[in-house]
C-alpha cells in the first residue's frame, strides 16, 4: 500500500452491516443524481442478506487528521462483474423523481410552490435562489417534483428571467437550486493536479483525493504549462478510492 493510500480512511454501512473493505466510487452531476458505487470480492452472506431488505447505506471517508466527509443514500441495485459484487447507492434526492405530483396552485409565489414541492418530496432545502414571481396559475400534472421543479424555471423564463446559469443538485446539507458558486474556493495546481483528459467532448481533470470538494464549490487552476490561470463552478466530482490509488476527479465552469 502506498503512503498515499495509508492516509485515506472509509467506512460503508450497510443497513446493520460495516463493508471493512471496498472500492469506492462517488458521482455528483449538477441536474442529476447523486450516485454511490462500491465493489468488492467474494461478499459476505451477511451482506448480501442485507441487500435484500434495500436498505439506507452510507458512507464516511477521508484523509486521517482531517475533517470526514459523509454521503447518505439508499440502496438502488447491485451487479456481478469479474468476480465482484457491484453495489449502487443513489442520493436521497431519488425522492424528487419518485414524489409524483398531481396538483395546481393560483396566485401563489414560486418560492412558496417551490417549497412546498421540495417538502413533498420529504427534502430539505439548503440554498434556493429562484426569483420570486406570484403565478396566476400553475398545475402540474402526474409529473416527478424533479421536473416540476424545472417547470418552474420554465415559467420563470417566460416572466423575462435568464435562468440559464441556475443548476439543481443535492449536497449532504440539503437541496441547491442556485446560479451562485458556494463560498469554498480551492486551488487546483501543480500540487495536487494529476491529468488533464477529455471524457467525450468534456474535459476532466485529476487531482489528489479532496474529500470535501463538492458541487457548486469554486476552484481556482492554474496549470502554468498550459497558461491557464481561470475560476470555475464545480459541475462534475467524482471521489474513488481503490486498492492501488485515491483521486478526485471533476469538471468545473468557467466564470
Amino acid at each position: 500500500m502506498t503512503n498515499e493510500l495509508l492516509a485515506v480512511f472509509s467506512e460503508i454501512t450497510v443497513g446493520t452491516y460495516k463493508v471493512e473493505r471496498a472500492s469506492i466510487s462517488t458521482c455528483a452531476d449538477f441536474d442529476q443524481l447523486n450516485d454511490l458505487l462500491f465493489a468488492l470480492k467474494n461478499p459476505p452472506e451477511e451482506l448480501l442478506n442485507e441487500l435484500k431488505k434495500e436498505p439506507e447505506i452510507s458512507l464516511t471517508f477521508g484523509l486521517r487528521g482531517e475533517e470526514e466527509t459523509k454521503w447518505n443514500g439508499v440502496f438502488s441495485h447491485y451487479f456481478w462483474h469479474n468476480d465482484e459484487l457491484n453495489v449502487v447507492a443513489l442520493g436521497p434526492e431519488v425522492e424528487a423523481l419518485n414524489t409524483v405530483i398531481t396538483e395546481s396552485y393560483t396566485d401563489e409565489s414560486s418560492k412558496s410552490v417551490v417549497n412546498k414541492l421540495i417538502q413533498e418530496a420529504g427534502l430539505s432545502a439548503k440554498q434556493i435562489d429562484l426569483p420570486d414571481e406570484t403565478f396566476e396559475h400553475l398545475a402540474f400534472s402526474n409529473k416527478p417534483v424533479w421536473e416540476c421543479l424545472w417547470q418552474i424555471v420554465g415559467s420563470l423564463n417566460e416572466y423575462g428571467h435568464d435562468l440559464g446559469k441556475f443548476r439543481l443538485w443535492h449536497s449532504a446539507d440539503g437541496l441547491y437550486f442556485t446560479d451562485k458558486t458556494l463560498d469554498k474556493t480551492w486551488t487546483i495546481d501543480d500540487e495536487n493536479s494529476i491529468e488533464r483528459y477529455l471524457i467525450g467532448e468534456n474535459e476532466q481533470l485529476a487531482i489528489t483525493l479532496t474529500p470535501g470538494l463538492m458541487l457548486g464549490h469554486k476552484v481556482h487552476v492554474i496549470d502554468k504549462a498550459k497558461n491557464i490561470d481561470e475560476f470555475g463552478r464545480v459541475s462534475m466530482v467524482n471521489h474513488a478510492i481503490s486498492e492501488r490509488t485515491a483521486r478526485t476527479y471533476l469538471s468545473y465552469e468557467v466564470l
